[in-house]
């Protein structure tokens, strides 16, 4: 369910929330009815709800059957939500900290993410405090270990319920981190902007490694025959591929993509009919990295240099342009095909010509016919003679042998 700002309370379905346009959830239509009949949202005029909207997801239960019973995707759909909210929020009880399938699905669904994933340990006070610091131990072990990075995860510790506490002896630790998280989350509003300048920047580099690739692997492909051996070939050493692409144009290895995923999605396409790589789009969206998103910014109180040089990214494009040349233009399957049909007709054309000389007795071809015929002659005449030395020379040998 969706908590969104409204100035009447009311609750609407998924289905007629997902086809209103001034509401940011037209892209779960993706997810069909199966999901669409278990969302919906929910208006009421709360002051905080009028700049942050809150998602809250069913709970997640252990076992199979619980994944089952679910007719859509629920590590995707909150994949979805993830990759569009400023901070996500993963609530554990800490008398039962066990990390079930699903659960663990939807915390490996949130890799690349981790920016935005918080943490709260609930219920903390239903423990002692030994327990506790195992209990806060264990999640940050298990939590980063899932995630796959080495950094800590922020977690908040508290109680938030309005029953008395079990255990009080960290109750200035749950009323600080209980402040901390209501904080941050009433300063979304204010980092908005700056997130999405860096959602922005992220994508963007993300183009341009994938053009880099796709482009790459285009010029890897022959014109005209073996180009599904050529694309097993490159798919089963893509590590190779992704290493003369991050060399050739001075990108980041962060920013390229999983070489297990990439390849799986890659089978599915016709290498022939990738794009061919265009350098002054590259140099577009290098410019926008280096000039116009920081003017945009300083605008806001960010710096930016007008005069600042050329960068070091721009260099090795103007690099990677000069020594290609023109790139792209022989690449072309349009052009190669083209090219193709062209030599083919200029070769029909010479046979037509020369069969219509033959037809018409020209002298020059009856000249260079009869110059033919007598270089054949000459190589016929050479050859016997050296077949009948042959001959002889062995007769000989053999009458020698006889009479010794």
């Amino acid at each position: 369910m969706a908590c969104c700002y409204g100035e009447d309370q009311k609750v609407i379905q998924g289905n007629a929330i997902s086809v209103q346009r001034n509401l940011p959830f037209n892209g779960l239509t993706r997810f069909g009815q199966g999901f669409l009949n278990k969302f919906s949202a929910s208006f009421t005029p709360s002051k905080m709800l009028k700049s942050v909207t809150v998602v809250d997801t069913p709970g997640i239960l252990s076992g199979e059957k619980q994944r089952l019973n679910r007719n859509y995707d629920f590590s995707s759909v909150c994949r979805w939500f993830a990759e569009r909210a400023d901070m996500v929020l993963l609530l554990f009880d800490a008398h039962k900290l066990d990390i079930s399938d699903e659960f663990k699905e939807i915390i490996m669904s949130l890799r690349g993410l981790d920016n935005k994933v918080r943490c709260v340990l609930n219920k903390a006070d239903q423990i002692d405090s030994e327990r506790l610091v195992r209990v806060y131990g264990a999640l940050l072990f298990n939590i980063g270990k899932i995630l796959q990075t080495p950094e800590v995860v922020r977690v908040f510790i508290g109680s938030f319920w309005d029953k008395p506490l079990q255990h009080s002896d960290h109750k200035a630790i749950f009323d600080r981190d209980a402040q901390s998280l209501m904080k941050e989350i009433e300063g979304l509003p204010a980092d908005a902007a700056s997130r999405k300048v860096d959602e922005m920047v992220k994508r963007v580099r993300l183009v341009k490694v994938h053009a880099c690739i796709l482009g790459h692997l285009r010029s890897k492909m022959p014109w005209f025959w073996g180009s599904e051996a050529r694309k097993e070939q490159i798919i089963d050493n893509l590590d190779i591929i992704f290493d003369e692409v991050q060399q050739k144009y001075g990108l980041s290895a962060g920013d390229f993509p999983k070489t297990e995923e990439f390849a799986t999605c890659l089978k599915t396409f016709d290498f022939r009919k990738l794009p061919t790589l265009e350098y002054s789009a590259l140099e577009t969206l290098q410019e926008l990295l280096d000039k116009k998103i920081p003017a945009a910014m300083g605008k806001h109180g960010g710096a930016f240099d007008e005069d600042d040089e050329m960068t070091e990214e721009h260099k090795r494009l103007a690099d990677a342009a000069a020594k290609d040349g023109k790139p792209g233009l022989l690449e072309d399957p349009a052009i190669a095909y083209v090219g193709l049909i062209v030599v083919m007709v200029l070769l029909m054309l010479g046979m037509a010509v020369l069969m219509t000389l033959v037809y018409v007795k020209h002298p020059a071809v009856v000249g260079l016919g009869k110059q033919i015929v007598g270089l054949g002659a000459q190589i016929r005449n050479f050859l016997s003679a050296n077949a009948g030395a042959a001959s002889a020379g062995a007769g000989a040998g053999a009458g020698a042998g006889a009479g010794a």
